[in-house]
Parts: structure tokens; C-alpha cells; sequence
């Protein structure tokens, strides 16, 4: 009974430091910049601004028919790397005019 209770407390010693540990490693994680980002859209669109926010997002609607079919021809075509991290110039192009109208 004594060696039970003596693992026992060394068991809880072991989980409060390990809590500590976790604790200091987690108040140092700051939020991803996509979630600065799409918060600061959302506070700015709250407060009235007129603000297209890009940084993260869920459509709730399907992808177009036509957009799935411009991947897949991409894909067959073999586009199919990583891009400039700001998009290709045709892709910045076309966001240019949608949002022009």
C-alpha cells in the first residue's frame, strides 16, 4: 500500500509538471496570420468598412460546374505545381476585373 501510494504521488508530481510545461508551451502559440487576417476582416466589415476578405473562408455553395472543369483540364494539361505564392498572372488578372465591376 505505501509503494502504491508513494507511485501514486509521484504519478501526480509527474502530470502537474508536465501541465506546467504544456501550459507555458501553449501561452506562447500565437494565431495563424490567415486568422489574423480573416479576424481583422471580420472586426473591419462589423464596423462598416467595405472589405472583401481573402484570407480564409468556406464557400456555402457548390464549385461551378465550369470551375471543375477547368481543373480537371489543368490537371490533364499537368498544371498541376505549386504557384507564385501570389497567384499566377492570369489568376491576378482576372480577380482585378471581377472586382473592377
Amino acid at each position: 500500500v505505501e509503494l502504491a501510494s508513494v507511485a501514486s504521488a509521484q504519478n501526480g508530481l509527474f502530470i502537474e509538471k508536465l501541465m506546467s510545461i504544456l501550459a507555458t508551451n501553449l501561452s506562447r502559440i500565437k494565431p495563424s496570420p490567415t486568422m489574423a487576417v480573416t479576424g481583422l476582416a471580420r472586426d473591419l466589415k462589423a464596423a462598416g468598412a467595405d472589405v472583401i476578405g481573402l484570407g480564409a473562408g468556406e464557400p456555402d455553395f457548390d464549385t461551378p460546374e465550369h470551375i471543375k472543369e477547368a481543373a480537371i483540364a489543368a490537371l490533364h494539361k499537368g498544371d498541376t505545381k505549386y504557384t507564385a505564392v501570389d497567384g499566377t498572372a492570369e489568376l491576378k488578372e482576372a480577380v482585378c476585373a471581377k472586382f473592377k465591376r
